[in-house]
């Protein structure tokens, strides 16, 4: 059971946001990283083809995001270190999900995403991130 697998075992949540200052480029990856992987992979929920422009949607959220806090507030060699960081999490915690997750089970919308990475992360037409600077 589920129960008696995890028993010994203590779940550790660390929330990005907490850390306040230095890591808010993490969260500004995620919103980053999207586009990147839509473009490239389709749409999470049914593979549609998504059009964006992936640059142009990074360069309305740094200005966005400076508008707020001040401009050039955003460093582009972090952020951009950000985006790979995510990206290699995305691959590692998907990768290890796709072989624990039931694809029929509770968490079948979870399986559905994680898988829907790694073939993203394997397609051989997959283009490299670009860069946010």
């Amino acid at each position: 059971s589920t129960q008696s697998t995890w028993a010994n075992q203590t779940l550790h949540v660390f929330d990005w946001d907490q850390i306040q200052r230095s890591w808010y480029l993490y969260d500004l990856a995620q919103v980053a990283l999207s586009p990147h992987m839509m473009s490239g992979a389709g749409s999470p929920i049914d593979g549609s083809k998504v059009d964006v422009d992936e640059v142009q949607f990074t360069k309305w959220l740094i200005e966005g995001y400076e508008s707020v806090v001040g401009v050039d507030s955003v460093d582009r060699h972090a952020l951009q270190r950000m985006v790979t960081l995510r990206c290699s999490f995305y691959e590692r915690f998907c990768r290890r999900a796709v072989n624990e997750l039931d694809p029929t089970g509770p968490l079948a919308g979870m399986a559905h995403f994680c898988r829907y990475i790694v073939n993203w992360m394997d397609s051989p037409d997959r283009k490299p991130v670009p860069l946010c600077i």
